[in-house]
């Protein structure tokens, strides 16, 4: 395949930095030799010309500005910049850019000798009239230059840098671009590139100048490409009242298509082409969410498109279709399919073939809509309780980059939390352990509170039993009285509290009557709250960051054996 001047400059900018495109040398110590990676690397006049470096000796102690010499003699200082993983505890947004990278001046201990996803890039503003070659040193740098684009901005509103569930990442500077082209979608202008600070400000301008100039070609060329690719990069849905971003967020997709949009050699007509073939490859939006009924599963669909269009769900391996929706657009459509045969509901299960088919065995759901097809899978049946115990991790709220992979990015880091099902000296009991920034939360008071969902702001596990609406609600703080908002307590409810530097400890030994009956399965859920941020974590089901629904987890108790003094197993 050949690969145009201009796509091969544009993918090293674009996903080096997220892909790792440079190898990593052996070596220590500083390095030498500093150089631009692209030879012919796009750079719009009055803009900033942002490219990776190299060095003939990678290492440590990286200069922290390079001048490029132009034609006519110009000295153009530019910032040596580093590229690099985010840091920290925050928890992911809604439309957070799932790169995770954030951009700073080089510091002497950054080490290109170093596998940390991080590189370093070299960020030169750009007289308006610059043209012809640049050097670096001895090296020779012949950009291929594109005139700037009218940058003015209406008078009037200036769109706030908001972190919304309806608007782009507010702390990427590599995300900034789809705030100007959203702020001329609104008739308003755009933050303040400066927001993001020195650095971070020459980012987005480089890339909001590329996304200018290559959406104002496609608009030239064909109008309603224009649309349809806006409308794709843009689209903001709701769930009822709430509007929700429902936008192609996917680095790879994004990146091919800023490729396609600035790559210089394609004729109008190929680019036409090109954009439209991307804008096949984006089918609806489709969710996991948190099905009402536990025997069932619950799929969303949010349908990105501007017409109507239909969608079916059938289960793989099965020759009838087992629910139709038709889909209005920039609306989430939430449909509830009936498990297949092979569920069994309370009564009916083997255990014998429950126990040799273990937790692996999943059902295919297949989501056909635009025609686009996308599989879900779905465990089998109900979770076996056996030694020795039965759980599942709590998660943050999903984002719209796990929707749209698939796949799960990271737990809650330093706040992660696992519950456990077990059994002990005759008793059932939950063990929480409830991971936590090294500082001793301050008492929770839980008097005041209307019901669990006001929980919010508090250092706290909250346990729900049975279907929705939960039969039990019980909150228990890390310090401070417990709270049982639903249900109620025969007296041998036990609540079992230690805390540590990093953590801590919760066992909830589980009174006889909140468990269920011979013929029947525990339903369970959870949510962790904490004191220092209004974050969530929720189990076993990630919930949407605007319905903060733990789901239950369908446990058969029944297949449990004890060990018994004597060395014999006996079942509960």
């Amino acid at each position: 395949m050949t690969v145009h001047g201009s796509l091969g400059a544009v993918r090293l900018v674009v996903l080096s930095c997220v892909y790792g495109c440079f190898p990593v040398e052996a070596g220590a110590g500083p390095m030498h030799g500093p150089r631009c990676a692209v030879p012919d690397p796009l750079a719009v006049r009055g803009g900033v010309l942002m490219v990776p470096l190299v060095a003939d000796r990678p290492g440590s102690d990286w200069p922290r500005t390079l001048v490029l010499i132009a034609d006519d003699g110009r000295r153009l200082p530019g910032i040596v910049s580093w590229v690099h993983p985010q840091t920290g505890d925050a928890a992911a947004g809604w439309t957070s850019d799932p790169r995770g990278l954030a951009v700073r001046r080089i510091e002497p201990s950054d080490d290109t000798n170093v596998e940390s996803g991080s590189r370093p890039f070299l960020l030169t503003p750009l007289p308006i009239d610059c043209r012809g070659t640049l050097r670096l040193g001895r090296q020779r740098i012949e950009p291929r230059w594109l005139d700037a684009v009218d940058r003015a901005v209406p008078d009037g509103p200036v769109l706030e840098l908001s972190d919304s569930l309806n608007r782009p990442d507010p702390v990427s500077p590599l995300e900034y671009w789809r705030w100007v082209q959203l702020a001329g979608r609104l008739d308003t202008a755009p933050p303040p590139a400066e927001l993001y600070g020195e650095v971070g400000s020459l980012v987005a301008r480089h890339y909001s100048d590329l996304w200018r100039i290559g959406l104002l070609r496609l608009g030239r060329a064909d109008p309603d490409a224009l649309h349809r690719c806006l409308n794709l990069l843009l689209r903001i849905c709701y769930d009822g009242p709430q509007a929700f971003a429902a936008w192609v967020v996917d680095p790879g997709e994004i990146g091919s298509l800023l490729q396609v949009l600035v790559d210089l050699d394609r004729s109008d007509g190929e680019l036409v082409e090109a954009v439209e073939q991307w804008a096949g490859r984006q089918g609806p939006l489709v969710l996991r969410v948190v099905p009402r009924d536990p025997f069932a599963v619950a799929v969303a669909v949010a349908n990105r498109s501007r017409l109507v269009i239909e969608a079916s769900f059938q289960w793989l391996g099965s020759s009838e279709v087992a629910a139709t929706m038709s889909l209005a657009p920039g609306v989430l459509h939430r449909v509830e399919v009936p498990r297949s045969a092979r569920w069994n509901r309370p009564g009916g299960v083997d255990l014998a073939r429950a126990r040799a088919r273990g937790h692996g065995d999943v059902q295919v759901l297949l989501v056909e809509a635009a025609g686009k097809v996308t599989q879900m899978t779905f465990p089998t049946g109900p979770l076996q309780a056996e030694p020795p115990g039965v759980g599942f991790e709590l998660r943050p709220p999903l984002t719209l980059a796990e929707v749209q992979s698939g796949r799960r990015s990271g737990g809650a880091g330093r706040r992660t939390t696992f519950l456990q099902l077990r059994r002990r000296h005759s008793r059932w009991e939950i063990f929480l352990e409830c991971r936590r920034p090294g500082r001793l939360p301050r008492a929770a008071d839980l008097a005041g509170l209307r019901d669990a969902a006001e929980m919010r702001g508090r250092e706290a596990i909250t346990l729900l039993l049975g279907a929705t609406p939960a039969s039990v609600v019980l909150a228990v703080p890390e310090t401070g009285d417990y709270r049982l908002f639903r249900g109620s307590d025969d007296g041998t409810l036990e609540i079992h509290r230690q805390s540590y530097a990093d953590r801590w400890y919760c066992r909830i030994v589980v009174p006889q009557r909140w468990l269920p009956t011979e013929a029947e399965y525990l339903l369970i859920g959870a949510t962790r709250t904490h004191d220092d941020s209004d974050l969530m974590e929720t189990g076993p089901f990630a919930s949407l960051p605007w319905r903060p629904d733990p789901g239950r987890a369908v446990i058969d108790l029944r297949s449990w054996t004890d060990i018994t003094p004597d060395g014999n197993s006996s079942a509960p």
